[in-house]
């Protein structure tokens, strides 16, 4: 909680959300991690993206406000937070390729051990869908078509106007 004679200070210097270390850590850099596959009501720093997702501790930044509760006035709830790597096909799939990976920084909260919780998130085959262009559709059957002459376009079927005089 800022005070008021701090104020003129935190505006001048700006202010931080580090806390003082006090909180034992989860992680090491190394260490397997998946991202809890969490939906809860209102403010989160948790990318849609990354849930269920298995990526790696890269660094652990320190302890910081958590800004889930914070942002609720649920107090500060300070913890770690890690850069986590997520590779690219584990996010997007096996379709994706290259070499490429994301890094993302989340909280404690935000994190579990692999092997516990609900297993990575599959996609699931997109739905089948009606076409919606016309070239997608399948052609009507020959005994329900109109005749050529009568599919014409409205805009072809109008009668040309006649100028008054």
């Amino acid at each position: 909680m800022l005070r008021p004679e701090d104020v003129e200070q935190v505006v001048k210097n700006g202010g931080s959300n580090r806390r003082p270390g006090t909180r034992a850590t989860g992680f090491k850099p190394g260490d397997k991690v998946r991202a809890r596959n969490l939906n809860p009501v209102g403010h989160t720093r948790l990318p849609r993206y990354v849930r269920g997702k298995v990526g790696v501790i890269q660094h652990d930044h320190g302890v910081f406000v958590f800004p889930d509760t914070h942002a609720h006035g649920l107090g500060d709830k300070p913890q770690h937070v890690y850069s986590v790597r997520f590779d690219a096909q584990e996010l997007w799939g096996e379709n994706d390729r290259g070499p490429g990976a994301v890094y993302i920084d989340l909280w404690d909260d935000y994190l579990e051990s692999p092997n516990e919780g609900e297993p990575a998130v599959k996609l699931e085959p997109a739905l089948k869908r009606k076409p919606t262009s016309k070239s997608a559709r399948k052609p009507k059957p020959a005994a329900k078509r109109k005749p050529e002459a009568k599919r014409k376009s409205a805009a072809m079927r109008a009668k040309p106007s006649r100028k008054r005089k």
